[in-house]
């Protein structure tokens, strides 16, 4: 059962994590992804709870803490630009890390330089037996690895080549989001925007002192967008929501169809039983998102990661005592988490007024959810 030569597919957060722990312990990673470049496009990420016991036993929560968003003033405008609440926020050295998706990405894949990772790489095909599993690529070449773990997001191509469609779930929250980035041609500085009407949300946000910003779109709709994987598509469904909204929508509409960083999805979570099928894993969305929603993706990312490749090493290699415990110990995690994400979800984007006591009591509750699901597991010391 001796387990060595590992592919891990995806560069996103999970994927170089588990590369990181694997090569750690003696074993031999690849990582591939399947587009030409790590995605660098995204809000704030979050990393709180146990994720940060993750990030200090890695080495890189220094990094991290330096690279920590630069956001000092939030405020809230109205149809006009009108500010209607504003606010001081930050951080103190003891708080949660919240970083931009690019520094993250860029600190966990200097912190594997040393694991051959190949761009560009599409899987077509995966076949496994009691041995090893035969991975054959869209250049119709076939590669035999040990492992092999999925950690490539939400639309997984590993979970869809390996396991059966009866065995995951997935979950539409009713919601839609898009990000991408525009010149900063409201002059701010250090400071987010929000505008909030008709079940539709909107931030401007400009981290540091840059030239650009970041717009982050967030909304709900009872239209269908049939071919939800056509960007033309995506950017026409969104001007159809956001177009003649008020605020900034105008001009933002016209930066979204010259920007070249565009990301869009469905909020949605995956539900499986188990997250690992002979000698492949799944780790981080590919298996349990738990929808942008939440804010906990990429602390599951990193914990689930630590607790594969630890166990793993723990198990010397049996991959079948290691993928039983992975399994049972991130059980917990993952279910207050998701759950976190429902709640979340209910109290999102409402289309009926809600009062400030009411909103108050919410946020109350969500805190408290958030407070105990980002600590929803008993991290093991594997030293």
């Amino acid at each position: 059962m001796s387990i060595h030569k590992i592919l891990v597919v995806g560069a996103g957060i999970a994927g170089p994590a588990v590369c990181y722990w694997l090569r750690k312990f003696g074993f031999s990673p690849t990582l591939i992804e399947k587009s030409s470049t790590v995605r660098k496009n995204g809000i704030g990420l979050d990393i709180r709870g146990s994720a940060l016991d993750v990030v200090k036993k890695m080495g890189i929560y220094d990094q991290l803490c330096a690279q920590r968003t630069q956001v000092n003033l939030e405020s809230w405008v109205n149809a006009d630009g009108n500010v209607l609440v504003e606010k001081s926020v930050g951080y103190s050295s003891n708080d949660d890390v919240e970083i931009m998706r690019c520094h993250l990405i860029d600190i966990l894949m200097d912190s594997i330089k040393e694991v051959p990772c190949y761009f560009n790489q599409e899987i077509i095909e995966i076949k496994q037996n009691e041995k090893n599993v035969s991975v054959m690529f869209s250049d119709n070449q076939t590669t035999i690895y040990d492992m092999v773990i999925g950690a490539d997001g939400l639309r997984s191509s590993i979970r869809k080549l390996a396991f059966p469609r009866t065995t995951y779930n997935f979950i539409d929250l009713g919601s839609y989001f898009s990000v991408f980035r525009i010149p900063n041609y409201l002059k701010m500085n250090r400071s987010k925007i929000i505008y909030e009407s008709k079940q539709k949300l909107i931030s401007i946000t400009v981290d540091g002192e840059s030239e650009n910003a970041l717009v982050a779109l967030n909304f709900r709709s009872s239209d269908i967008l049939i071919n939800s994987r056509d960007e033309k598509a995506q950017k026409i469904f969104i001007k159809q929501h956001f177009l003649n909204l008020g605020w900034e929508c105008s001009t933002l509409m016209d930066y979204l169809d010259i920007c070249d960083d565009f990301y869009f999805d469905i909020a949605t979570q995956v539900f499986m039983e188990s997250w690992t099928t002979g000698r492949i894993a799944l780790v981080g969305d590919s298996g349990y998102c738990p929808s942008p929603l939440s804010g906990q993706g990429t602390s599951l990312g990193l914990v689930g990661a630590y607790v594969l490749a630890n166990e793993l090493k723990r198990a010397n290699g049996d991959y079948i005592s290691a993928f039983s415990r992975y399994n049972k110990l991130l059980i917990p995690f993952v279910n207050a988490n998701q759950e976190l994400g429902m709640l979340v979800n209910e109290t999102f984007l409402l289309s009926d007024e809600v009062s400030q006591e009411e909103i108050n009591i919410r946020t109350k509750r969500i805190m408290e959810c958030l407070a105990n699901s980002a600590y929803a597991i008993n991290l093991l010391d594997y030293d």
